[in-house]
């Protein structure tokens, strides 16, 4: 379907095909020669494609960076989680948390900060209770000592009257 171009001499409307865009048609009417304007590129507006649209290929978006993992840091943190689960094998506990506080303390300038410090956390909760449970322990035996402790015969030896 062509597009109407009015005759500038007698005003006729002239009916110009596609083709002959940016060219020259002659009036129906008095002969004259009718100047087509130039073809415009209509633009469309840009709409939302669904995912299903595998008309363009799709742009896989970039992978983010991650900053990398300090080592001292993952290592206070899990020796923080140790030294929490086996606070009543204090001589363990007391290592672990030791060594877990001094990690922590190389992991805090590093871009994993957090965990680093939850590993100063854990560590420092960790020897809280060994020296607690610690105490309890030397705490008991000396009462148990001081008192005379408990008169049962050991096992597997006679007792003599």
């Amino acid at each position: 379907m062509g597009t109407v171009v009015p005759c500038p001499q007698c005003g006729a409307g002239q009916v110009a095909e596609p083709g002959d865009a940016g060219g020259v048609v002659a009036c129906w009417r008095c002969g004259a020669s009718v100047p087509v304007a130039p073809a415009v590129p209509v633009l469309w507006p840009r709409v939302n494609r669904r995912d299903d649209d595998d008309d363009e290929p799709r742009r896989r978006p970039r992978p983010q960076r991650q900053a990398p993992v300090s080592a001292a840091a993952v290592m206070s943190f899990v020796l923080g989680v140790v030294s929490c689960l086996l606070f009543c094998v204090w001589p363990v506990t007391l290592f672990t948390s030791l060594t877990g506080l001094a990690c922590g303390a190389f992991g805090r300038d590093t871009p994993s900060r957090k965990l680093a410090v939850a590993g100063i956390v854990l560590s420092s909760v960790g020897l809280i209770f060994a020296v607690g449970f610690l105490i309890l322990t030397v705490t008991g035996v000396s009462l148990i000592d001081f008192k005379g402790g408990p008169k049962v015969p050991p096992p597997f030896f006679p007792v003599h009257p």
